[in-house]
């Protein structure tokens, strides 16, 4: 699949890849120095000797071998071909400075954990979440065959929580890009995690962990491409969420997520001040990749296919 994305103004615009990287740029000085040489040395030349300037000037007026309607024809066809070359250049140029990015987009395995975030469905700043069952299993096959064995992780002996004052007061986070960093081995980021919290309502976030999501606010958000998704949880609820990455021109990677409820599930929990989630990860990801709308290689190309044009013209 590849389309064009239609979004406006995309500040995350990276010349370095619309230019090939490096080697497009090395390139783009070389040929402005070749091209300005041999302008000024064709100027300088016909300038400094009459006879190339009386030759250039007799190659359109002045050719006693062709008859005058020719050479008429042979000026308009000039005429024509150069302000083509004009159009087609000014066209191409125009599309890799403005037109919006195309849209490519992948299958990848989900190897990362997202982040997120738990608050008391309260306005007081002085409420505090406390945190009764956190634990992690592999999958959700390690989940429904437990038999009361330990979880894959315990989440709370592992310190993963870290406490987040707010507008909700003081909320847990769980920071899905650290998480990794806690175990001694790599772990499967298509597993369940199950939360209890002393609570009857509660407000949980899920977004990505980045420079533009503030999670202290009422109701965190981040840019354009990191979409903050959010659930209000009452009784013990089986939540499934999905994931779209967004892959800017620059080379940064945003993350989007979008939560489904699957329904209340029997627990052992009777508490009815107490709440929790059974949250289920998919095994793959979608990941959008945005490309320049016009490289410089593809630039070079179609100028280089219209002087080919021009030159069987001209021959």
């Amino acid at each position: 699949m590849d389309d064009s994305l239609d979004s406006g103004h995309f500040v995350e615009y990276d010349w370095l890849e619309t230019l090939n990287g490096k080697i497009g740029v090395f390139a783009v000085i070389v040929a402005i120095i070749f091209v300005v040489i041999i302008i000024l040395t064709f100027i300088v030349r016909i300038f400094q000797f009459p006879q190339f300037r009386q030759q250039f000037i007799n190659y359109f007026i002045d050719d006693n071998t062709r008859s005058v309607p020719t050479r008429i024809l042979k000026i308009i066809t000039f005429l024509l071909l150069t302000f083509g070359f004009v159009a087609v250049t000014s066209y191409n140029v125009r599309k890799m400075i403005f037109y919006p990015p195309k849209l490519s987009m992948t299958l990848e395995e989900n190897k990362s954990f997202p982040s997120m975030l738990f608050c008391l469905n309260t306005q007081n700043p002085d409420a505090k979440l406390e945190i009764v069952i956190a634990k992690y299993y592999v999958s959700f096959d390690t989940y429904v065959r437990k038999n009361n064995s330990a979880p894959f992780i315990n989440l709370i002996k592992s310190r993963v929580f870290t406490t987040i004052s707010g507008e909700h007061g003081d909320c847990e986070f769980f920071n899905g890009t650290l998480f990794p960093s806690f175990l001694k081995q790599e772990v499967n980021a298509a597993g369940v995690f199950v939360l209890v919290f002393k609570s009857s309502d509660v407000i949980f976030f899920m977004g990505d962990t980045n420079n533009d999501i503030d999670w202290s606010r009422s109701i965190p958000q981040g840019n354009k491409f990191s979409y903050v998704d959010v659930l209000t949880l009452k009784n013990m609820s089986m939540l499934q969420y999905t994931e779209t990455r967004t892959k800017v021109l620059n080379g940064t990677t945003y993350r989007s997520f979008q939560m489904a409820f699957k329904g209340h599930v029997d627990s052992t929990v009777k508490d009815e001040n107490l709440v929790g989630i059974i949250l289920s990860s998919p095994t793959h990801i979608m990941t959008q990749v945005l490309k320049p709308s016009l490289t410089l290689f593809e630039l070079f190309s179609n100028i280089g296919g219209y002087i080919s044009i021009w030159g069987s013209e001209t021959s």
